[in-house]
């Protein structure tokens, strides 16, 4: 699996920029409480879309 992520996404005050190639099988998302870890994992499913920016699985955009 590849999984590209490039995006940009304002939500209130709070602001989050991700820039990741992962390649591998299994994905680990660990940090701080409200650091935007959820946000990420809702971002990957499809439930927010960024501001700027996209995510790319294997080669392939989401369905917009």
């Amino acid at each position: 699996m590849k999984l590209h992520i490039d995006l940009e996404k304002k939500l209130g005050k709070f602001f989050i920029q991700v820039n990741a190639d992962v390649s591998e099988d299994r994905i680990e998302i660990f940090g701080d409480s409200g650091s935007g870890k959820s946000t990420l994992v809702n971002f990957i499913s499809g439930l927010l879309r960024p501001d700027k920016g996209e995510i790319i699985l294997d080669g392939e955009l989401p369905v917009q």
